[in-house]
């Protein structure tokens, strides 16, 4: 079984997580989500909104890529974009 493209973008985020050594809550912080949201996207029990995605794209633009296949085949969470 292949990894999905959400997944896929949430490992990414983890390992850059790691590499900047920050905590859940900071890193959550960071991407503008509360600690428990995090959580629940690492543990993969949560598809990234389109919020997430967007902020993914502002403080990590090197995973624009990563978040333009996630929205390509509609692995996000229904929310309208402001």
């Amino acid at each position: 079984m292949t990894e999905s493209h959400s997944s896929n973008l949430i490992r990414l985020l983890a390992e850059r997580q790691e590499e900047l050594g920050l905590s859940d809550g900071q890193f959550a912080e960071r991407l503008g989500i509360s600690k428990a949201l995090w959580h629940l996207h690492r543990s993969g029990k949560r598809e990234p909104a389109l919020s997430l995605l967007q902020a993914v794209v502002q403080r990590f633009p090197e995973l624009q890529a990563e978040v333009l296949m996630v929205l390509r085949n509609g692995s996000t969470e229904g929310e309208a974009v402001a």
